[in-house]
């Protein structure tokens, strides 16, 4: 008796298994166009995931936010801000449109990170902008730093 309910046991383990392997080979075969909602519906469910934003409904590319460090090709210092645009945002630098880096021009983009979550940019930002973020920053940094210092 007790060696068929363990035979049982282990039947449906194995038919649980097959089950889960079977999920993952369909969402492996998915078109990708169909993963960032997948992936907001297992957010979901984990909770908490009110924060965040999608494009307008007709697309279906998720925003992301992003903490970006630019160097100052002018005076070698850096500048940290967070966006939910890179390629605007950086534009946006180098036309002078940014009153703390107008006389800094033009800027190059040596770093940035991307978060699912506007606070958690906001969040990295004002880490980044203290001691320890700089701290970490230059540690990041350390190969890019060599290589500039090494051809220029």
């Amino acid at each position: 008796m007790v060696k068929t309910q363990k035979r049982q046991k282990k039947n449906q383990f194995r038919q649980n298994r097959l089950n889960s392997l079977d999920l993952k080979w369909e969402i492996a075969n998915l078109p990708w166009r169909f993963l960032p909602k997948l992936i907001y519906g297992a957010l979901l469910s984990f909770g908490d995931c009110d924060k965040i934003k999608y494009m307008p409904s007709n697309s279906t590319t998720m925003v992301f936010f992003y903490t970006y460090v630019l160097l100052s090709l002018k005076d070698g210092e850096c500048y940290i801000g967070y966006t939910n645009n890179l390629r605007k945002r950086l534009e946006e630098h180098n036309l002078g449109k940014n009153f703390s880096t107008k006389g800094r021009r033009p800027m190059k983009l040596i770093y940035f990170e991307a978060c699912l979550n506007e606070d958690d940019a906001k969040q990295r930002e004002k880490y980044l902008k203290n001691t320890i973020g700089r701290r970490y920053l230059s540690k990041r940094l350390r190969n890019y730093r060599n290589f500039k210092l090494f051809f220029n």
